[in-house]
């Protein structure tokens, strides 16, 4: 079970990683500011306390 949850975060932390880029490219972002963790819970499809347990680990 501890490989799959590394392969798992790895691939989560990928994606995180890409967010952002896109987020601050936007220039809509100027008006609402630093995202909150639920921006990136919805671009990934996940709730955002999931979201916190995995990056936390």
């Amino acid at each position: 079970m501890d490989i799959t949850r590394k392969a798992v975060n790895n691939d989560l932390l990928q994606k995180l990683e890409e967010i952002p880029e896109g987020y601050f490219i936007d220039s809509a972002a100027l008006n609402k500011g630093i995202p909150t963790v639920q921006y990136p819970a919805d671009q990934i499809h996940l709730s955002t306390h999931y979201l916190s347990d995995m990056v936390k680990i």
